[in-house]
């Protein structure tokens, strides 16, 4: 029987994610959950927090033994039934339909570090369990779930923030850059020597590499330089064309490696917003590796090259609160999107958080800086009036602005506009 025991006595061991809640209330909604996320997160620890027995499909010879019967393996297997890495094994998720069609069956949860790819027209990667499975993306630890805070949400405290307090703790710009750096990923938060850990991430990202371009029949080398490359201008507005010749490939080769680095939640973009209240409004998405601590260990650098290099403290900052914001934002069942802005007067914002449900937006800008001015908030200032001027009822409206800064306390600058700690994330 293709089903391993699971050790319920270990589950006073973990350390509590953002993505339990929602888990537990959606297994119980639908037939069939989905956590999907990159390699190394803890899907299958948490997932097996949920289940009553497992299949694992990573395993060559329990996935052989399950590839023999897989419907009898599932109608019997206890549920909740984890079914883990169904990327090995994609035909595996037609039984499941199958069982949730015909027998009504339910208690599946699925696992895979693998990103569900609609616009793939091989059949293996058909989505067989639209209309049956809801998806739960899974990021690397916060700061919270490391520190083992209250899992508040920060769009919450954004939309309250006059009656946030100032954090108990000071956190200074060195704090900010060593906690960025330590990333999210549980394997390496035990090893307290920065260079140590770095390697050993880079280790595990040059292992990613060459398991992504095998399966794509790329050259992992070059796709290693692209990679390079892409950490060097993540959180930067930077085309696809331009990556192609910093790292000396066609972009033809461009498309296809960033493709397989985005399939794996290694890169991501954040669009620009397309909500037009300026004709001259830059269209690039910002592209970014996506835990801050893979950022470092593919750039080889470590505190003490940040601190020394302002250009490397801003793109640190800005992808550590993208980090932190894209865990709480999937984990939860908050409807918010992220954008940034940019046009050609040189009005940037950013990130924008326009909410889904009302198309209200919450501006924030991201400082290195102890403390902040109020020219620090004139682009959020002029969005603020910008939308507070157009009385379309349709046109998204400004709740917020807040500008994150390594400074300690939360100042309100104007009207709907603030700097807090950059702490209020996790704090």
């Amino acid at each position: 029987m293709p089903r391993r025991a699971l050790d319920h006595s270990t589950r006073s061991r973990y350390v509590p994610r953002r993505i339990d809640a929602r888990l537990r209330a959606e297994l119980g909604t639908w037939p069939a959950v989905v956590i999907s996320g990159p390699r190394g997160v803890g899907k299958t620890t948490t997932a097996l927090r949920v289940v009553e027995s497992a299949i694992d499909l990573s395993q060559p010879q329990q996935r052989s033994v399950f590839m023999l019967d897989p419907e009898a393996a599932l109608r019997v297997a206890p549920k909740p039934v984890l079914l883990d890495e169904w990327q090995q094994a994609p035909d595996s998720l037609w039984v499941v339909k199958k069982l949730i069609d015909q027998d009504s069956m339910s208690g599946f949860v699925i696992a895979g570090s693998s990103r569900i790819r609609a616009d793939d027209h091989d059949d293996s990667y058909q989505w067989p369990l639209l209309h049956r499975a809801v998806t739960l993306e899974m990021h690397p630890l916060t700061v919270a779930e490391k520190r083992g805070n209250p899992l508040h949400s920060f769009v919450s405290r954004l939309a309250d923030i006059s009656a946030v307090s100032a954090p108990a703790a000071r956190f200074g710009l060195y704090d900010y850059i060593d906690i960025g750096l330590e990333g999210g990923y549980p394997a390496y938060l035990r090893v307290g020597d920065p260079a140590r850990r770095r390697a050993q991430i880079e280790s595990a990202l040059r292992d990613v590499v060459r398991l992504d371009a095998a399966t794509g029949r790329m050259d992992h080398r070059k796709m290693l330089d692209f990679l390079h490359v892409y950490a060097a201008n993540s959180s930067e507005m930077i085309n696809q064309t331009t990556l192609a010749e910093r790292a000396d490939i066609s972009r033809a080769s461009a498309e296809k490696y960033e493709q397989a680095l985005h399939n794996s939640y290694v890169v991501s973009q954040i669009p620009a917003w397309h909500r037009t209240i300026s004709s001259r409004f830059a269209k690039r998405s910002k592209r970014f590796v996506n835990d801050p601590g893979m950022w470092a260990a593919m750039l080889g650098v470590g505190p003490e090259d940040v601190r020394r290099d302002a250009k490397l403290v801003g793109n640190l900052m800005e992808i550590f609160v993208v980090s932190q914001l894209s865990a709480q934002r999937d984990a939860s069942s908050q409807d918010f999107d992220l954008y940034h802005y940019r046009d050609q007067a040189k009005r940037e914002i950013d990130l924008l958080l326009e909410s889904r449900r009302d198309r209200s937006v919450m501006a924030v800008e991201v400082k290195a800086s102890s403390t902040v001015t109020r020219r620090d908030a004139r682009h959020l200032e002029w969005l603020r009036d910008e939308l507070d001027a157009d009385a379309r009822s349709w046109f998204p409206r400004f709740d917020r602005g807040v500008i994150l800064y390594s400074g300690p306390t939360v100042v309100e600058i104007s009207d709907r506009v603030w700097a807090a700690p950059i702490s209020l994330l996790w704090e």
